[in-house]
């Protein structure tokens, strides 16, 4: 690891710890030229699929995209960052099953059509209204009905 300070390369760790959620490691370390002390934080990097949209296009994952199409289902819910960034989770775990390098759009709207469903049959809608483009009233109608039967 390269020191901030000096640019050398040569540096120990004199600590590592573990975050709570397990998700990443700090590293305390010394820099052995110039003795300056840094911190390192390392975290596991998951590459997602490339998305494959309507068009054919092929564009790089945005989980943003997906975080802010939740927000905007769920704008009337009473719902707080938390259920978002727990559905988020459950989305990108799905997501990451498909095990492929390229998902399409379609796969992904269907996976959240699937979390928004059964706890919260509005943002489902708001969504469904975007996803499948709706173009009448009366398709939204039989979507209505779908929901209900469940």
């Amino acid at each position: 690891m390269q020191c901030p300070k000096c640019g050398s390369d040569d540096s120990r760790v004199t600590d590592t710890r573990v975050s709570m959620d397990g998700g990443s490691v700090r590293r305390r370390r010394a820099c052995l030229s110039c003795g300056y002390k840094f911190c390192t934080i390392e975290r596991i990097v998951v590459d997602f699929p490339c998305v494959i949209k309507r068009s054919g296009d092929i564009v790089e994952f945005d989980s943003d995209k997906i975080r802010h199409s939740l927000i905007r289902a769920m704008d009337k819910e009473l719902c707080t960052e938390d259920i978002i960034d727990g559905l988020l989770a459950k989305i990108l775990s799905k997501i990451l099953e498909v095990k492929s390098d390229r998902v399409s759009s379609q796969i992904i709207g269907a996976i959240i059509l699937e979390e928004l469903k059964s706890q919260y049959p509005v943002a489902y809608m708001r969504f469904a209204s975007v996803y499948k483009n709706f173009k009448s009233a009366g398709e939204f109608a039989s979507e209505c009905k779908l929901i209900e039967k469940t």
